[in-house]
């Protein structure tokens, strides 16, 4: 499916947006462990702290710990580190890891929406501060992402809720369509995981791009679009 003329009959005010989301949607892999191992190479954090939100993250996948208590733990580690250093070293990432392994398709995707006059919205899981710079890339009109709370440029280890994350971010994005007079129902999704079935299911057009299986069980289901993301940056200049 390609993005359709935004103009609306009925109401000229109301918006369209296109909505990514990021890790594995419009960036190869995950973006956390490639953050996680720069903080470790800068010495930002420990290695007792990086090993907690290892064994958290095994705990969860093994599903001996649930996703709130996870995260919890994961937030905890953060506490009294430098908002300032972590968007710099964000920078850092961006520049040695992220940059290549984003998909030459969701750039044109963005690029298709935005000459519709479609409002570009990334919508992740991840903690803001550290994919900043590819929203940034991208020019995205809004972020959406994981919000660590802050004090005097401090982490305090805890974050708003609820989390962004599955029923989360379908929260925060309708929120942001309520504030910005968006119509869901004419808006797309972009999103590789059964996380986001909740937000999937949310607007006029799903997109399911790279889906793990139950998300291509779901998509089959409901007869949502289904498209392959699979050139990055890196290949994409590596050929040329």
């Amino acid at each position: 499916m390609t993005p359709t003329n935004s103009t609306t009959t009925n109401n000229k005010k109301k918006k369209i947006a296109a909505i990514f989301d990021l890790d594995k949607t419009l960036h190869k892999g995950t973006t956390g462990w490639s953050f996680l191992r720069l903080l470790r190479k800068n010495n930002t954090v420990t290695w007792k702290e990086l090993t907690a939100v290892v064994i958290a993250s095994l705990l969860h996948k093994t599903k001996l710990l649930d996703l709130e208590t996870f995260l919890d733990k994961s937030i905890s580690g953060f506490t009294g580190h430098s908002v300032t250093t972590y968007k710099h070293i964000a920078r850092q990432a961006f520049e040695k890891s992220y940059h290549k392994r984003l998909f030459v398709d969701a750039l044109d995707r963005i690029k298709q929406h935005r000459n519709q006059g479609h409002m570009i919205i990334i919508a992740t899981a991840s903690i803001r501060e550290a994919i900043t710079p590819i929203a940034d890339f991208f020019n995205a009109d809004r972020l959406i992402a994981f919000e660590l709370e802050k004090k005097q440029d401090r982490f305090t280890g805890k974050a708003k809720k609820p989390y962004c994350w599955s029923g989360g971010k379908r929260y925060y994005v309708k929120a942001m369509a309520k504030k910005e007079n968006i119509d869901l129902k004419k808006s797309y999704f972009y999103s590789d995981s059964h996380v986001d079935i909740p937000l999937l299911k949310e607007v006029g057009h799903p997109i399911v791009v790279n889906p793990d299986a139950r998300l291509r069980l779901t998509a089959k289901e409901h007869e949502w679009t289904v498209i392959t993301f699979r050139k990055t940056l890196k290949r994409n200049h590596g050929k040329k």
